[in-house]
């Protein structure tokens, strides 16, 4: 069974001013500092959003790796400005879009697990929310606000070790969380952390 390592982003311009017009946030002074705090490690495999405080994120971390992929199943559910690249057109992406591309992100992953012993996964809140909150094909099918809003909820630069399992199917499920590295232990204020 592959262990996945799951690394949310820094702080970013959204999540600091909530400003409705942001488009692609990228990361702010705090949240090159949490970056810069990650535990340094070398992965086989690294994996960002298209989205740039993916991206710039990892290059503030001192983390290392053989191969960079940018995954568009990896990036946030589209609901705001700040989830959109610079020119792309607007949309909300449903939960059950968001189900199917989450589905589609796990069995990339498990693929990659054939050929990548060490995997890191650079995403997004909403995104690592659908990841996490569900433990297999039958309730990822079902996933509702209520579940999302329950569920597991990882912090700018917190790293989770994620083990990923293969239903046989091909789709995955969700193990158990292993490891959960707190990467910035300031008081920040909630509103910050989504």
């Amino acid at each position: 069974m592959p262990l996945i390592t799951l690394l949310r982003h820094g702080q970013s311009e959204y999540n600091l001013t909530r400003d409705p017009e942001i488009v692609d946030a990228k990361v702010t002074d705090l949240g090159r500092e949490q970056a810069e705090q990650v535990e340094p490690e070398h992965f086989d495999l690294a994996i960002c959003s298209t989205l740039t405080c993916t991206k710039q994120t990892l290059d503030y971390t001192r983390i290392t790796y053989d191969k960079l992929i940018l995954l568009e199943e990896a990036r946030e559910k589209r609901d705001n400005k700040c989830d959109f690249l610079e020119g792309e057109e607007f949309w909300h992406e449903t939960n059950v879009q968001m189900v199917k591309r989450i589905q589609k992100l796990k069995k990339k992953l498990l693929d990659f697990s054939k050929t990548y012993k060490k995997i890191l996964l650079v995403g997004h809140c909403q995104t690592f929310k659908f990841f996490l909150a569900t433990n297999n094909d039958e309730i990822l099918q079902d996933v509702t606000d209520t579940v999302l809003a329950n569920g597991p909820h990882l912090k700018n630069c917190e790293k989770v070790v994620h083990m990923l399992e293969d239903n046989g199917a091909g789709l995955g499920q969700n193990g158990i969380g292993l490891k959960t590295d707190q990467i910035d232990e300031r008081d920040v204020n909630s509103a910050n952390d989504l």
